[in-house]
């Protein structure tokens, strides 16, 4: 094969689009959060730092909804909107960051247990994942990742609708009902 058809490596992409300017090289620190969160604690909950909203948090609070759950999650699908097979690269890059953030949770909270869960709503076409604690009992120190959510028809995702497909932050017409998120234990 020569060498002009090879693609290239993750690190010389990132160097020349940097280096070309196409990218303000902040960009790679900005990207970090995706791979590597940082987490906060609030009441006894973890959040993703980025996604953490008081007033989002209060509101789930108020409504006795699992805030762990909402706050925490994140679809995909819009990052391979403009893509042909955006269903295959969403549902790849969610169930990797699944991986990824279930070792940063390990990392950080050795003391805490997690389900961190990738997400499909195969009718809507989104795709994500979020985390919560499985328990505040410190006795449990495993870690679970779920691979498929049990009501593939659920409106998991917290998204809006705009010409260019779902985008993050505004819940969608259907809630999940209260039997379809994990209870606080």
């Amino acid at each position: 094969m020569s060498h002009q058809h090879q693609k290239p490596s993750v690190y010389s992409l990132a160097y020349w689009l940097i280096k070309d300017k196409a990218n303000d090289p902040d960009l790679l620190f900005h990207m970090i959060e995706i791979f590597w969160p940082t987490f906060i604690e609030k009441d006894g909950y973890v959040f993703l730092k980025e996604k953490f909203s008081k007033d989002y948090y209060d509101r789930l609070i108020d409504e006795d909804s699992n805030p762990e759950y909402w706050v925490n999650l994140l679809t995909i699908d819009e990052y391979f909107s403009e893509m042909d097979d955006w269903d295959e690269k969403s549902t790849l890059f969610a169930k990797a960051l699944v991986t990824i953030w279930k070792a940063k949770l390990k990392s950080d909270f050795p003391e805490k247990s997690f389900t961190v869960q990738y997400l499909c709503d195969e009718e809507y076409g989104d795709c994500g994942l979020t985390f919560y604690q499985t328990t505040k009992n410190p006795m449990y120190k495993t870690n679970t990742i779920a691979t498929e959510i049990p009501h593939p028809n659920i409106k998991e995702c917290v998204s809006e609708l705009s010409s260019k497909g779902p985008r993050p932050g505004i819940p969608r017409v259907r809630k999940a009902r209260a039997d379809e998120i994990p209870k606080i234990k």
